[in-house]
């Protein structure tokens, strides 16, 4: 059985600048549940809009684009969604932990391993999720922690659970 993702609300972005994986991809999603806000973007540049305009949940984000590939964009973000980044390359695998991703996923992306996600997604989204909103209802999606005379930007999107 499908998991049910992040409810009826969900927003996702897709962003390849390959037509034919959007599409692949987008068809999966809808495969596990329906309801869920689906946009694309073609391009590094455009996810960045998207991001910054429209505040998604979930984005899927190639990490080989032309000009902006997927860990080029996040300095440019003003909110931090949960990012899947997405790349024919293994070898991305560790970058795209280093960088916090919520998951990596080897494309071509096999429908076994977007259920693992989406699972694994499902298992904490009702503390991440509750987070979240409460966040983003207070304008937060940050913040300045000071380390050793060093201060550092937290999202809170890398957070689960706060005790």
């Amino acid at each position: 059985m499908a998991p049910k993702l992040l409810g009826l609300a969900c927003k996702i972005l897709i962003c390849d600048y390959e037509p034919e994986v959007r599409s692949r991809l987008q068809t999966m999603l809808e495969s596990h549940a329906l309801g869920y806000r689906i946009d694309h973007a073609a391009n590094g540049i455009k996810a960045i809009e998207h991001i910054n305009n429209h505040t998604p949940d979930l984005v899927f984000i190639d990490v080989h684009m032309p000009f902006l590939g997927g860990f080029d964009i996040l300095d440019h973000l003003k909110f931090r969604p949960l990012i899947v980044f997405c790349s024919s390359n293994e070898q991305d695998a560790l970058s795209a932990f280093e960088a916090r991703a919520f998951d990596f996923l080897l494309k071509p992306v096999p429908s076994q391993h977007l259920s693992a996600c989406l699972n694994k997604l499902s298992t904490h989204r009702e503390q991440f999720f509750r987070l979240h909103g409460y966040c983003r209802s207070l304008g937060l999606d940050k913040l300045i922690v000071k380390k050793n005379r060093t201060n550092h930007v937290v999202w809170l999107t890398d957070f689960m659970l706060f005790r």
